[in-house]
């Protein structure tokens, strides 16, 4: 997850949220926006590799496509892989054609960035 305000309107996890942060978002914005770490993506040097399963309905695909696109907007090094018809189990449960590409998708990432 990485802009907790959208987020919470998009998981299935707000009740989570409201114990964290002290009230549903509309009482109080600021301890999500203080705490979403889209808030500090100014400050990313790192390169960002954002692997994100579409069919996510606990972390919204919406999640990874706005890290992507503020880190990309900044001119930082990032790039997206987005695997169809997947779902958050994708390390555990995906297809395993799915599984393998995102394995070899992280070594390629390490191996051009370590």
């Amino acid at each position: 997850m990485n802009s907790l305000v959208s987020m919470f309107g998009s998981s299935d996890l707000f009740w989570v949220f409201e114990r964290q942060f002290g009230g549903p978002l509309w009482e109080n914005v600021d301890a999500y926006l203080e705490r979403s770490p889209a808030t500090y993506a100014k400050e990313i040097e790192t390169p960002v590799l954002v692997l994100h399963s579409e069919q996510d309905l606990r972390c919204n695909i919406e999640q990874g496509e706005h890290l992507f696109n503020l880190l990309r907007l900044m001119r930082k090094d990032v790039e997206i892989l987005r695997f169809p018809a997947e779902s958050h189990e994708l390390t555990r449960a995906g297809s395993p054609i799915h599984r393998v590409q995102r394995f070899e998708a992280v070594l390629e990432w390490f191996g051009r960035h370590l």
